[in-house]
């Protein structure tokens, strides 16, 4: 064997990053479509009455599934090895763990509810560190 000849470097698998991505945008979206479908429901059975849900919840759900499609296109954008998938996820992920703990601070969710959710978050957050800092990893990403 000869010990001058380089290694062969192959591909790194993006599979895991991939499903991950996908799962988080598509629960995202359900979040958000049915958080939209409350919102409607509560809005209705106010009328007349005055009692509407407020504004800012109605934008945080429009947030919601504007996140979910970024990372459905993030996804995409992994599986062919993109470098705008690592930033386009890295932001989408980063800005959900920041709505989390909004949420959890304002105790409008607890932390056993948001669990499965920052567990994606911080998976996705960490495959995303690695494909852009790590060689040789971070060449294969155009």
């Amino acid at each position: 064997m000869n010990a001058s000849a380089p290694a062969s470097v192959k591909k790194p698998r993006v599979i895991g990053i991939v499903v991950l991505t996908l799962l988080g945008g598509i629960l995202s979206i359900l979040g958000g479509l049915g958080l939209l479908a409350l919102i409607s429901a509560a809005n209705a059975g106010a009328t007349g009455t005055g009692d509407t849900v407020p504004t800012y919840i109605t934008l945080l759900a429009y947030l919601v599934l504007i996140l979910g499609v970024v990372d459905i296109v993030a996804a995409v954008l992994l599986l062919m090895y993109k470098k705008l998938g690592l930033y386009l996820a890295g932001a989408s992920y980063v800005l959900s763990v920041l709505f989390t703990i909004y949420n959890i601070a304002t105790q409008n969710a607890t932390i056993s509810s948001s669990i499965i959710g920052l567990v994606i978050d911080a998976a996705v957050l960490y495959y995303v560190y690695i494909y852009l800092t790590r060689e040789p990893d971070k060449s294969f990403f155009s």
